[in-house]
C-alpha cells in the first residue's frame, strides 16, 4: 500500500536511481522530481519509464516546485551547494530531509538548521 509522498532534487544519474528506489521499495504514494533542466527531466522520465512500467505513473517530473500535496520528506540528489538552500527550506516547513551526503561542511550547517526547525535530517 502507497503512502508517502517524496520531493526529489536532481533528474540525474542518483536522482534516477533515488526515484526508482523510492517507488520500488518505499511505499511511495507519489515522487515529484524536481532539475532545473528540461532535458535532464525528460532523460530521467524516460529512464524511469523503462524500468518501472505502469508503476512510472507514480512518478511526476516538474522544471519548479509547484505547490502541490506536502511531501513526507525532502530528497536531494542536487550538487552539495544547493542542499544547504534545499535542506534548510524543507525543515523550515517541517519536513524530513534527506540527502547523499558527502560533504562535511554541508552536513555541518544542514545539522544546525535541523536542530533550530527540530526536524529530522539524514
Amino acid at each position: 500500500m502507497s503512502k508517502y509522498r517524496y520531493r526529489l532534487h536532481g533528474a540525474g544519474a542518483m536522482g534516477v536511481a533515488t526515484a526508482y528506489d523510492l517507488a520500488k521499495n518505499c511505499e511511495a504514494e507519489h515522487v515529484v522530481i524536481i532539475d532545473p533542466s528540461v532535458e535532464q527531466l525528460s532523460r530521467a522520465r524516460e529512464r524511469l519509464r523503462a524500468l518501472l512500467g505502469d508503476k512510472e505513473g507514480t512518478l511526476f517530473a516538474y522544471l519548479s516546485e509547484p505547490n502541490i500535496t506536502r511531501p513526507h520528506v525532502v530528497v536531494s540528489c542536487a550538487p552539495h551547494p544547493a542542499n544547504i538552500y534545499i535542506a534548510k527550506k524543507a525543515m523550515k516547513c517541517g519536513i524530513s530531509y534527506c540527502d547523499l551526503g558527502g560533504s562535511h561542511d554541508v552536513a555541518a550547517i544542514q545539522k544546525c538548521y535541523a536542530n533550530l526547525a527540530n526536524s529530522a535530517l539524514v
